[in-house]
């Protein structure tokens, strides 16, 4: 069974994904930055679950690790919505993200999805 991580997985689409994934017999961590929020999903206890705020990120953590050796990975998780208008969105939300998925992809990781609702890069 195929393990994939899905970051944001209590956002919008994260949610839909997350069950998908799971009628269709994958192994799921699921990743959120509030896990208590995560708690009220009805598919948490069918999941592996990690709480990660990615204000938090250390690019000398091995994130492949640090989640628990995923063989893939959808990637919801952005910052700071719905404030379209702000600056943080490229400033801050997008080098971290960028600096996350590097950091997976030189720790192994090879099935990488990005995918958004279209703003989180602002209006």
């Amino acid at each position: 069974m195929k393990k994939i991580l899905v970051t944001g997985a209590t956002g919008f689409i994260g949610n839909y994904v997350v069950k998908e994934l799971l009628k269709n017999n994958y192994q799921v961590i699921a990743s959120s930055a509030n896990e208590e929020n995560a708690k009220q999903f009805s598919w948490f206890s069918q999941v592996e679950y990690v709480a990660f705020n990615f204000e938090n990120f250390d690019q000398d953590i091995n994130y492949v690790s640090f989640f628990g050796n995923p063989k893939a990975v959808i990637h919801l998780a952005w910052e700071g919505l719905p404030n379209y208008k702000s600056l943080f969105h490229f400033e801050g939300n997008l080098p971290r993200h960028y600096a996350f998925l590097k950091n997976l992809i030189t720790n192994g990781i090879k099935d990488i999805t990005v995918t958004g609702i279209c703003f989180e890069y602002g209006m």
